[in-house]
């Protein structure tokens, strides 16, 4: 099923706390994970990444939950850690959000050479967010 065309999403520890990563070739199918988060944008809807056909990894498990803009108040939006499971991630965000990041990977499809985007959602997250191509 997971082939070496898929994205791989893994999670890293550093000096700087935790990231996760999800890479592939400069040929992965990088537009599907583009349209998954054109789908957060579009409506509010759960999407679990680790269970996507094209994502195979390390055992880490990220799901992203997009809420219609202004209804997101109380919740906490950003990127959560499950409490005692050190792989298991909720990203929570609005809508507009999401559309800023299909738009980075959109830019990351379309550049001709290796290059990785940042998706930035709150500064109080418990881990970064890496699309890494051809790297």
């Amino acid at each position: 099923m997971h082939h070496s065309a898929a994205l791989q999403l893994q999670s890293e520890r550093d000096a700087d706390g935790l990231t996760l990563v999800l890479k592939g070739t400069m040929n992965a199918p990088f537009h599907k994970l583009r349209a998954v988060f054109q789908g957060l944008a579009d409506r509010p809807m759960t999407v679990d990444v680790h269970a996507l056909d094209f994502v195979g990894g390390d055992g880490t498990r990220l799901r992203l939950v997009s809420t219609r803009d202004g209804q997101s108040a109380g919740l906490r939006r950003g990127l959560l850690q499950k409490a005692g499971v050190s792989r298991e991630f909720e990203w929570l965000d609005s809508q507009e959000m999401w559309l800023e990041s299909a738009e980075k990977i959109a830019s990351l499809i379309d550049s001709e050479s290796p290059c990785h985007q940042y998706l930035e959602s709150s500064s109080t997250d418990d881990a970064l967010v890496v699309i890494s191509r051809g790297e």
